[in-house]
């Protein structure tokens, strides 16, 4: 059997791409490398480089002066199919220039050293200002929720895109970013924020979800209220700073509770501190009694909560006699317990990192609230519990009560807070409608758990 020898033109284009792919695993080295790493990383991209084009030029210099009777014509091969110069003139210019960075890109230098991105703090959850389009554009402000594998967007606040008509069903944008940080292709389901915006006393168009930032380093830094994009690595985890995720698509710590190891999400879209559930075997120093009420995407849940009689350790920070709260939900990490670190997430080698502010341990303050719990309604906040011996209680409040405006402000309109701020034994002048007719009365915040 004879084999026919592969045509040198073959030879000549596998060359330029291992080239082409030699060069760009060196420029990533030197986009995610540091110092002197950084620059042994470009003296190897420049001479992988080189090697490339010699070996292209050689290839073409072989093809050209190749002997035999029956030499073709300089641009053919036998068989009379032309030599396909056009991709390998399209492979030597790249590899002379190095990939983009591995997000749809900020400036390399701005990421190089961090780049702070617009946000405020609203109730604990984390608000990004979002700049949607690729012509006009609109700018969303959505919930960064470290606890949600999906972006979720509100019709209403896209209708502008849409002539007016607002979209239905799931929309993707590949224009998207946040101040100077283009997000990677952005794709959402649509869904109404109403909900979200009466909760927060504040317009919410939407959550951004945790893989929007999978390209890059995101760190979320709660006491310089910061949030930060930055090119490069977590190094290797080592059990005092940085930590390996458990996770799949959201990020997940191992804690220890009742003498297990359990997996806990790392939620920025949640609220609350830790949220356990009641089979954890834990030892109470002040027994949980119904204290919360958590507005869900759909519906709402009364949540039992109470003092441990002992510690929980996240990372290199210990929390004494923490505040627990109890779900029939999977464990969660919020922000009553997040605030006390700066925290980074690199979603490629699947590592978190916790920088506690303080050295510890933290005594986590006593659980303050008016009274009562509501859940979003078309027309404001709708009573659904009130908690025995509080003033609310004592004032008359009933469930289905529907709460219009607090301290004159209307509840939509009410803003951010800080949920550590409240004051306990502060009045609160509160409107509601109760069988539609108007009534007012004066309660106070007060310790739900010491």
């Amino acid at each position: 059997m004879i084999r026919q020898a592969a045509p040198r033109w073959l030879g000549v284009l596998l060359a330029a791409a291992a080239g082409v792919l030699a060069w760009r695993v060196a420029a990533l080295a030197i986009l995610h490398g540091q110092g002197v790493a950084r620059e042994q990383s470009l003296v190897l991209a420049t001479l992988l480089a080189l090697v490339g084009i010699v070996f292209v030029a050689c290839g073409l210099l072989v093809y050209r002066r190749r002997p035999g009777p029956a030499r073709t014509p300089r641009r053919t091969i036998q068989g009379g199919r032309r030599l396909p110069l056009g991709p390998m003139l399209f492979l030597v210019p790249q590899l002379l220039l190095p990939p983009g960075p591995a997000s749809a890109t900020a400036p390399q230098a701005a990421l190089d050293y961090g780049l702070v991105l617009p946000s405020d703090i609203c109730r604990g959850l984390v608000i990004v200002p979002v700049a949607l389009g690729d012509g006009p554009m609109t700018t969303v402000e959505l919930i960064l929720d470290t606890g949600s594998s999906w972006t979720f967007l509100d019709p209403r606040a896209l209708a502008g895109l849409w002539g007016g008509s607002a979209p239905s069903g799931k929309v993707t944008f590949d224009d998207a970013r946040i101040g100077g940080f283009e997000l990677p292709p952005l794709r959402a389901y649509l869904h109404p924020m109403k909900r979200l915006s009466l909760a927060l006393g504040r317009r919410i168009d939407g959550i951004l979800g945790f893989p929007a930032f999978r390209a890059v380093l995101l760190t979320l830094d709660y006491p310089a209220r910061e949030v930060r994009v930055s090119a490069g690595r977590l190094p290797p985890p080592d059990g005092r700073e940085v930590f390996r995720d458990v996770g799949s698509r959201r990020p997940h710590l191992r804690i220890e509770v009742g003498g297990r190891r359990v997996k806990a999400v790392l939620d920025s879209g949640a609220s609350g501190g830790f949220l356990l559930k009641p089979r954890d075997r834990l030892a109470w120093s002040v027994a949980p009694r119904p204290a919360i009420t958590t507005a869900l995407f759909a519906g709402f849940a009364v949540d039992e909560a109470g003092r441990l009689d002992g510690g929980l350790r996240l990372g290199p920070l210990r929390f004494e006699d923490p505040v627990v709260q109890l779900v029939p939900r999977e464990r969660t990490i919020g922000w009553r317990v997040l605030r006390h670190f700066a925290v980074t997430f690199d979603q490629r080698t699947k590592r978190v990192r916790l920088r506690p502010a303080t050295p510890g341990p933290i005594r986590m303050a006593p659980l303050v609230g008016p009274g009562y719990g509501v859940s979003p309604h078309p027309e404001g906040l709708e009573i659904v519990t009130v908690f025995l011996g509080t003033s609310a209680a004592a004032a008359g409040l009933r469930t289905g009560d529907l709460v219009v405006a607090i301290d004159g402000t209307a509840v939509d309109e009410r803003g951010c807070g800080d949920p550590e701020s409240l004051q306990i034994g502060r009045p609160q002048i509160l409107s509601y409608l109760r069988e539609g007719a108007p009534v007012e009365v004066e309660i106070s915040t007060e310790i739900l758990v010491p």
